[in-house]
């Protein structure tokens, strides 16, 4: 509850998550009934979860995670029985429950209890009556934390600009605009970019909380998807390291530590001309799936991480990691497989205890099985993907300054060319020994000790954070998202380096912040003189492996330096792992960044989607039925360019209505074809070129047969922009041209 300790901190919390958009373009009446609509689901969560969990902070945080669950299983209700505008009665049919069961509420039990534990937990129960009583600087530095996402997230949203007036969008924000839309209407949506394709396959599940959001709180789809719905789920993120890491641990320490380092992007990066090995921060706007990915990542590690320790659960447990699992699967792709092999690590590593084997039996299980319920559904995207050994480093500098390859865009053969060069070879080794220590601010889990042999569940994290490297290392997609493995699995590796922190802020009695701080400044200054040393130039071609190499192992030295120092001084070891991770990281997103807030915005970007253009495509929005079909003769982002970057997806996103063939660069055949004809999958040509003609020739050279064919495809409605191509005057001759807006003629098909 609240009361004069914890009520500041959580009220400036809730402000800043909520009004922060109104900075940007979104009106103060939107905020706020969207602010309403998701807090009645949090509400409802709370009140669900009341038996299951140990109250307080605990209570509230894992509440607003099942929250979103259940916010998403009223929208798939409400679009089964086809009454999508009635998706707000079922918010208060939530509202009325959640009092129904707080007054039923006589005694809080976990669903995970059991008497049956195989790990010694002793040191963790010692904390539980401290649950609730978390500590007001671990909230005041949540709202902190929070506060900095949220100016980051302004500054990003002020360069984004929307209608009414020019769009300046990234182009992967009018993919999810659409798609959004889409799921307004459908509960299996279908590719709102290429109607043609038929069934959409991605993790929409961001998108269908998004669509949640604009139906029940009867606000934009546009300003759901791209303003409101960010940074509440960012906020339950950083709430759930808390969470998740008094569960671990026993103490709030853990999350506390575990907040610093997943806002600062923390990361040990020696080499100043080189830059990081491999992801750093697991918040990338651009990527919606990213971030909800987050929470149910958090969630299902505080849901497995009792189980993995040997607590029994009954048949509604099993449901509940079941549900969890598909949950996951549907909200990124990378989150399954990453926890199937850090379940795997905990049964092998400790075979012969059986509750912990049937622990991680359950958990191994649990994805398994959520990953095949899910495959009809959310299994989309792999196409653009091969398996190469160490696929990442072949697009980094270092790799392709010593090597030089050619400038394709195909995958290639699985083993690295020149890999039995000593150059080469040298340099993987070099790289192999980079990515590692640049998480080395994890090396402060050393002091867990015998916790190690005891508990499964740091073996968990670590292993499941290797897992994301390993996929990071050998699964090649054309357009890097490899890299989303480890960028989500990021708070996992977070979240094992607060466990270790706490550990060793329990051993040092006295002067703690006076010890962290000559650590962290030491540390600091260490990974500042490397980077000083590195120099910004890249290294002559032949000398760029050996100072690969020798950066990496000063790196590493400095490591274990650190681990020799917390020996004696563990608060300055653990400064000085925290420094070399934070210093740097923190002064470049604030230097890059932080003046995103008042930088100049422009609408001047050879991307641009007119005001005439936005315009016209919102008064299709406003004129036709929600399952019209729009076809259009815009296809590339920059329609200048000679090569077509197939990814003009704002006729969909700003019309909300499906597109006969928009723009396909992310599709799977496309994705598929990449490297074809020297050209990335993005600039391909269309798969079905008998389709795409058909498309054209409505634009270009029409007749009456061509209308009558998109007519029967179902077709309603022409967006035709001068702008894009040139548009026959015949057209005219056999559609209605209703709407005239700068270079765009609209034209109703009867």
């Amino acid at each position: 509850m609240l009361n004069r300790r914890n009520a500041p901190p959580l009220v400036v919390l809730l402000l800043v998550v909520f009004a922060a958009p109104v900075l940007v373009d979104v009106e103060p009446l939107a905020a706020l009934r969207y602010a309403l609509w998701t807090a009645l689901w949090w509400v409802f969560g709370w009140a669900l979860v009341g038996r299951y969990t140990t109250g307080g902070f605990e209570r509230a945080t894992i509440g607003a995670a099942v929250g979103i669950g259940a916010q998403l299983a009223n929208w798939l209700l409400w679009q089964v029985v086809g009454a999508p505008s009635f998706t707000v009665a079922g918010g208060v049919v939530a509202l009325v429950a959640a009092g129904v069961l707080e007054r039923r509420a006589r005694n809080r039990t976990t669903l995970l209890s059991g008497d049956e534990h195989d790990v010694d937990d002793e040191r963790v129960g010692q904390h539980e009556a401290a649950v609730r009583g978390i500590p007001t600087g671990s909230l005041w530095l949540l709202t902190v934390s929070t506060f900095w996402m949220a100016w980051l997230f302004v500054g990003f949203g002020r360069h984004q600009s929307r209608p009414p007036g020019p769009s300046t969008m990234y182009q992967d924000l009018y993919w999810h605009v659409g798609i959004a839309a889409e799921l307004k209407r459908t509960a299996l949506p279908t590719v709102p970019h290429v109607e043609v394709l038929g069934q959409l396959n991605y993790h929409w599940l961001s998108n269908a909380y998004m669509a949640s959001g604009s139906l029940g709180s009867f606000t934009s789809t546009s300003d759901v998807a791209t303003r409101l719905w960010y940074l509440p789920v960012v906020a339950l993120a950083l709430a759930l390291c808390l969470v998740v890491g008094r569960r671990l641990s026993g103490a709030w320490i853990a999350g506390t530590a575990a907040i610093v380092l997943f806002v600062i992007p923390a990361g040990i990066v020696p080499m100043a001309w080189k830059g990081p090995t491999g992801p750093t921060t697991a918040f990338v706007w651009p990527s919606p799936s990213q971030i909800f990915g987050l929470v149910f990542t958090l969630w299902a590690a505080w849901l497995f991480v009792p189980i993995l320790r040997g607590a029994r659960i009954g048949w509604k447990g099993a449901i509940v990691c079941l549900v969890t699992a598909f949950v996951c699967a549907g909200a990124k792709s990378s989150i399954l497989p990453v926890f199937c092999c850090g379940a795997l690590a905990v049964g092998v590593v400790y075979v012969r205890r059986s509750a912990v084997r049937r622990g991680a039996a359950i958990v191994f299980g649990s994805c398994l099985a959520g990953i095949a319920l899910a495959l009809p559904l959310f299994a989309g995207g792999s196409a653009g993907s091969k398996i190469r050994l160490f696929s990442s480093f072949r697009h980094q500098s270092p790799y392709k300054h010593y090597v030089e390859p050619p400038n394709t865009f195909d995958h290639g053969p699985f083993v690295m060319p020149h890999l039995e060069t000593t150059g080469v070879v040298v340099l993987v080794v070099s790289l192999l020994v980079a990515l590692a220590v640049q998480y080395g601010y994890a090396a402060t889990s050393v002091a867990l000790g015998r916790t190690w042999r005891t508990d499964p569940a740091p073996v968990f994290l670590l292993a499941s954070f290797a897992a994301s490297l390993a996929a990071y290392l050998l699964v090649d997609h054309t357009g890097m998202s490899q890299g989303y493995f480890p960028m989500g699995a990021l708070p996992l590796i977070a979240l094992l380096a607060g466990w270790g922190f706490a550990e060793l802020w329990e051993r040092s009695a006295s002067r703690r912040w006076q010890m962290l701080s000559v650590g962290f400044v030491i540390g600091g200054l260490l990974l500042l003189a490397l980077r000083w040393a590195s120099g910004t130039s890249v290294p002559d071609r032949t000398d760029i492996p050996a100072s690969v190499l020798a950066f990496a192992l000063l790196t590493l030295a400095l490591v274990v330096g650190a681990l020799v120092v917390s020996r004696y001084r563990p608060l300055v070891g653990a400064g000085i792992l925290f420094g070399a991770a934070l210093v740097f990281p923190a002064f470049n997103v604030g230097k890059n960044n932080g003046g995103s807030l008042f930088s100049t915005v422009t609408d001047d970007k050879a991307w641009t989607v007119s005001a005439q253009e936005t315009s016209a495509a919102q008064w299709v929005r406003d004129h036709s039925g929600e399952t019209d079909v729009v076809a259009t003769n815009v296809h590339c982002r920059v329609p200048e360019d000679a090569e077509c970057d197939s990814r003009a997806y704002w006729v969909s996103a700003l019309t909300e209505r499906r597109v006969f063939i928009e723009a396909w660069g992310y599709t799977d055949p496309a994705q598929r074809n990449a490297g074809r004809g020297g050209l990335p999958a993005t600039s391909q040509p269309f798969s079905d070129q008998k389709l795409f003609a058909l498309n054209e020739k409505v634009f270009h050279d029409p007749d009456r047969s061509t209308v009558e064919q998109l007519q029967r495809r179902g077709v309603r409605w022409l967006y035709a922009d001068t702008a894009a191509s040139d548009v026959s005057p015949d057209l005219a001759d056999y559609a209605d041209a209703v709407h005239h807006s700068g270079t765009v003629t609209v034209f109703r098909l009867d």
